[in-house]
Parts: C-alpha cells; sequence; structure tokens
C-alpha cells in the first residue's frame, strides 16, 4: 500500500506493505507498545487505507541533524521508539522509558545497550557527566550524545541478536504448528459432514476450505490425515 500522498501531511517518507494472515500465528499476540506520534500517525494512515488491517510498523530509517554531519540510520521499530522520544527530551531515566513506551524489560535491555554502544545515546552520573561502559541498571538515566559522529552517513543498528533470531524461529514453528492444528480442523470438519471420501475427494475439499490466506500442500494434508487416523479421529476402510 503506497501512502506517498500522505507523506505532506505526516511529514516523512512513508510506504506500507500489507502481509497475508499467513505470515503470523493465527493467535494474534501483541505487545501494546506506545508509539511516538511519528509512528502513531503512519499506522493510522495505513489502517485509513486498508480496511480491516492491523498495522504494525516494522522498521524505518531516521534522519539525524544537529551533529557533525547528517546521518541516516535503519533501525526497527523498538530503537525508533526509544530514539524519538529524545526530540522532545534532553534526558529519560529506564522508568521514564519504560512509561513512555510501554516495552518490556528485556525489551528495553536489548535497545538501550545497542544506543549507547554505537554512542547515539550516553549514560548520565548523578553529577551530571557521562560515563562509558557503566552497566544499565533501572535507575540509569540517558542522553543524547552531541558528539555522535560516525564515518558512513548511512548505517543500521542491527536489531536480531541471537534471542531474537531464536524468537523468530519459534515464531516460524508456532505457525507451521498452527497450520497443522487448522488443517486438522479441517479435515475432521469435512469428515463430519460428509461421513466417507477418498483421499483425493478429501484433499480437494481441504484445499477448497483454505481461507487464511496459505495453501497447504498435499503432502501436509496427507500427512494430517495420518496422524489422525493414528489418533482414531478417523478410520481407513479395509478396501480403500
Amino acid at each position: 500500500v503506497a501512502a506517498g500522498e500522505y507523506e505532506p501531511a505526516l511529514g516523512l517518507s512513508f510506504s506500507a506493505l500489507v502481509l497475508t494472515t499467513a505470515s503470523w500465528p493465527l493467535v494474534e499476540q501483541r505487545q501494546n507498545v506506545i508509539l511516538p506520534p511519528e509512528l502513531s500517525a503512519c499506522v493510522a494512515a495505513a489502517q485509513w487505507q486498508e480496511a480491516g488491517v492491523a498495522a504494525q510498523p516494522l522498521k524505518g530509517d531516521i534522519a539525524l541533524h544537529g551533529f557533525k554531519k547528517p546521518h541516516v540510520i535503519s533501525m526497527s521499530t523498538y530503537f525508533m521508539t526509544v530514539l524519538l522520544l529524545f526530540n522532545d527530551q534532553d534526558c529519560l531515566s529506564y522508568a521514564e522509558l519504560k512509561a513512555k513506551t510501554n516495552l518490556t524489560d528485556a525489551d528495553l535491555q536489548y535497545c538501550l545497550p545497542k544506543l549507547t554502544k554505537c554512542h547515539l545515546l550516553v549514560t548520565l552520573r548523578k553529577d551530571g557527566g557521562t560515563c562509558e561502559g557503566s552497566k544499565l541498571t533501572k535507575s540509569s538515566v540517558f542522553a543524547v550524545n552531541d558528539a555522535f559522529a560516525f564515518k558512513s552517513v548511512r548505517f543500521k543498528i542491527a536489531s536480531r541478536g541471537p534471542q531474537q533470531a531464536s524468537a523468530a524461529v519459534a515464531i516460524d514453528t508456532r505457525i507451521d504448528q498452527d497450520r497443522v492444528l487448522y488443517l486438522q480442523a479441517a479435515i475432521v470438519r469435512v469428515m463430519k459432514h460428509r461421513k466417507q471420501l477418498t483421499h483425493e475427494a478429501l484433499i480437494v475439499e481441504v484445499l477448497s476450505q483454505s481461507t487464511l490466506g496459505f495453501k497447504p500442500s498435499v503432502p501436509a494434508i496427507k500427512r494430517c490425515v495420518e496422524k489422525l487416523i493414528e489418533k482414531e479421529y478417523l478410520e481407513r476402510l479395509p478396501d480403500s
């Protein structure tokens, strides 16, 4: 979904891609992150264009000005959510960042060290000075590093470490499990209605009832049928 016509009103370059239902787990688990106005306006524009779409920003670029030279940084939603808060605040404590974003401790404890490691943010001491390499605590206070400089004008803050990679694998596994349960339910539903079907006819019926945006493969349906026979939900006729 292109959103170029809304860019003047939003004050930024914006475009949206609508993912099919099959790209997400069937049972939705969404974290209620509080987005800054710049991002929430984009979400509203995407939802207005595509009725019924639950919009959620995933990544974007932030242009930095006011330093020795301008930079453009690619980062994920959570990094943007934290960093954009410093447009209106000189410094923010850990507790304030958590309250303003509603991010979990795990997410903040991943984002904040990344932002301090690349020297975009600095940790403040009680006397107002900065300290490098200090351990992140829930009493830490952060500010934008006015002396920030990077050799490249454009760079990226990696948003997927080992934990995020394992989380992505877990999501993919859960999607596969959800699809198996969906197919098994579709098979049982068809057989309750038809009582008796050939293997080929059952596959055709299940394919026609798959309306969640993904097209199941024939081998996947066959595996589900065999599993249901093992569980004695279905029975293979002697002459079939």
